[in-house]
């Protein structure tokens, strides 16, 4: 969303427009849901004090977890706090994220897909789940792109099967073929 933001504030400046599993929909244009609804539906997970190896054991439990290596753990360590308990913390404090939340609520995401004017590609993560959350999620995640192809019929859509939102953990090579071919 941020990427989004700044294509259309600099039009200029951005020559070419990829978005990673992001600004697919507008919060505020779900139906029935509130600003409210979103913070709490978004929060994320406390987890300060969690030990190392726990937090570990939820990405390894996870699909990153056929990948696994020294590199990708290291990535997600990189993510938290690594305290002298051996526990870890956020990076970012929870306030700051629920802040980050509401201001996804109040970005005008379809308006500024129609300000951009360079080629944009986007590349979406698709799972399937027995989640009820995860499928209402991907539901209005495929409505809010069906909208985007209305308004920028030339946009490129990417779909990563089998994929989770953090798709730069989970395939790396692929994004990467993905940005020069596009």
């Amino acid at each position: 969303m941020v990427a989004l933001q700044f294509a259309a504030a600099r039009i200029e400046q951005v020559t070419a427009l990829v978005l990673v599993d992001g600004a697919t929909n507008q919060f505020s244009a779900r139906p029935g849901w509130s600003r409210e609804q979103a913070i709490n539906d978004f929060a994320p997970p406390r987890f300060t004090g969690t030990q190392r190896e726990t937090f570990l054991s939820y990405y390894r439990s996870s699909p990153l977890g056929e990948r696994w290596s020294p590199e990708l753990e290291e990535n997600i360590l990189n993510i938290v706090r690594l305290r002298d308990d051996d526990t870890v913390a956020p990076r970012l404090d929870f306030e700051y994220h629920l802040q980050i939340i509401g201001a996804m609520w109040d970005l005008p995401t379809f308006d500024l897909y129609q300000i951009v004017r360079c080629p944009i590609t986007l590349m979406v993560a698709d799972q399937d789940s027995a989640n009820e959350a995860i499928k209402a999620f991907m539901r209005m995640r495929k409505q809010g792109i069906a909208h985007i192809k209305e308004l920028r019929p030339g946009a490129r859509l990417v779909i990563m099967p089998d994929t989770i939102h953090d798709i730069p953990l989970q395939r790396p090579e692929e994004i990467a073929e993905e940005i020069i071919q596009g």
